[in-house]
């Protein structure tokens, strides 16, 4: 069975791709450009290409819009319990920053929540996402 290009329709000449070989070069070049010119990043799941001032593709954010309403009563719930004085901000624990955020390893258990500041936050995100 011959494959099909997704693009333009015609035979693809690289077996298990879904571009041909002009196709493949076309959307590479297309890529390179995004990301060196214009600064794009890669989303922090599926590392297609998006601008800068946001983390997740579209396809992504839909998946992920499913868990929100959890996330977000959960972060309301700490906020009103750091409001209240019954949480203390604390030191990151990864390098010790003071500006540090709350990071929920379990959205089911609001209050167990470690200190980390923004940087050391992006990259156990990141370690997440990828394992």
């Amino acid at each position: 069975m011959t494959r099909i290009c997704s693009l333009c329709n015609k035979k693809n000449d690289r077996p298990d791709q879904r571009y041909c070989h002009i196709c493949h070069a076309d959307y590479m070049k297309t890529y390179r450009i995004m990301k060196e010119k214009h600064g794009y990043i890669n989303c922090l799941t599926c590392d297609a290409l998006i601008p800068p001032s946001i983390l997740y593709c579209e396809k992504c954010m839909k998946e992920t819009r499913k868990d929100w309403k959890f996330k977000i009563e959960a972060r309301n719930y700490t906020t009103r319990c750091i409001k209240k004085g019954l949480i203390t901000r604390k030191n990151c624990e990864v390098c010790g920053d003071e500006n540090s955020v709350a990071h929920h390893i379990n959205y089911e258990r609001p209050l167990e929540i470690i200190w980390l500041c923004r940087s050391c936050h992006v990259a156990e995100h990141k370690k997440i996402n990828h394992s």
